[in-house]
């Protein structure tokens, strides 16, 4: 796979996921790319298939923190990994703004859970006697 920074339009930002048909998880016949789309007007973080938005998650800041609050995929790309392209843009995202994350949305926490690598971004979710996870004071709850 591969992803490319690039403007989609004014107020967002993103990449294309160009997806290996091939590959685990890539099922539906017409789907050869995925585009990740940060749209800060409405506050969220699409994936974007032929034109139209599959999915999306949606988000607030707070602070130093970025809370994931809602996940939705649309039921056409459900079990086709849009999910997880949304899960692993969003948190790529806050980790490139310096920022931690608030995992209110359970699709992001379970995800965050099954990727230890973005552990150390998540409030309450770091590794006992480890180093304090950068969103620690962002009040949320999961």
């Amino acid at each position: 796979m591969t992803r490319s920074l690039r403007t989609s339009s004014p107020g967002s930002t993103g990449w294309s996921l160009n997806a290996d048909r091939r590959s685990p998880g890539w099922h539906h016949d017409d789907m050869s790319a995925v585009e990740f789309r940060k749209n800060e007007d409405k506050s969220r973080y699409e994936a974007v298939v032929d034109g139209q938005v599959a999915g999306f998650v949606t988000y607030e800041v707070k602070g130093d923190d970025v809370d994931l609050t809602h996940t939705i995929v649309e039921d056409a790309f459900k079990g086709q990994g849009v999910g997880s392209t949304l899960a692993k843009g969003a948190l790529d995202d806050v980790r490139e703004q310096g920022k931690g994350v608030i995992p209110t949305c359970p699709f992001i926490k379970s995800y965050i859970e099954k990727h230890p690598v973005y552990t150390v971004l998540a409030a309450g979710l770091g590794e006992e006697g480890g180093e304090e996870p950068k969103g620690i004071g962002g009040g949320g709850s999961f």
